[in-house]
């Protein structure tokens, strides 16, 4: 990248639509089938992010030659082994186009640097089985598969998991 200035910072409100583009290129690359959804719908909930703390979520965003070229979505999560907490890495996105211009690896040594400066111990994330690519990139920069088994409840679940603990079941 010699010549080229990649810039990763931390988002703000003025940063929405640059991570509403960039997810909609996400979406359309891990599901191709699917329609992603409206730069107004994403920009809605990272306003809602903003606002309401309790959502958690944070933002990096990588520029190159101030063009947004990739993501990491993350949440801070205590209290963690020793209590210092943890970095759950929701996503990590890279144009397809910028792959290959370390995009990837500065936006996760960012995040190092990030839990280092704030005295959290850890960057926790899941890799789908089939995205060797990923599975390489993360075992290159050192991670350490953990054997877990990777829950999920969603859409119809959810609702009816919430309607029997109103008693509703």
């Amino acid at each position: 990248m010699a010549g080229d200035a990649l810039d990763i910072s931390l988002t703000g409100p003025g940063d929405h639509a640059d991570i509403a583009l960039l997810n909609q290129a996400m979406d359309r690359h891990y599901n191709p089938d699917l329609a992603p959804n409206s730069i107004e719908e994403v920009t809605d909930l990272l306003g809602r992010i903003d606002r309401e703390r309790r959502f958690g979520t944070q933002f990096a965003l990588a520029r190159h030659d101030g063009r947004p070229v990739g993501f990491a979505a993350f949440a801070v999560i205590h209290p963690g082994r020793r209590l210092n907490g943890l970095i759950f890495l929701k996503d990590l996105f890279v144009l397809p186009e910028s792959r290959g211009l370390s995009v990837g690896e500065s936006l996760m040594r960012f995040l190092a640097r990030f839990a280092v400066d704030n005295g959290i111990g850890r960057i926790d994330l899941t890799a789908e089985p089939h995205n060797q690519g990923a599975i390489r990139f993360y075992e290159r920069l050192g991670m350490t598969v953990r054997p877990a088994i990777f829950y999920r409840l969603d859409g119809e679940a959810v609702e009816k998991l919430a309607r029997i603990s109103e008693g509703k079941g």
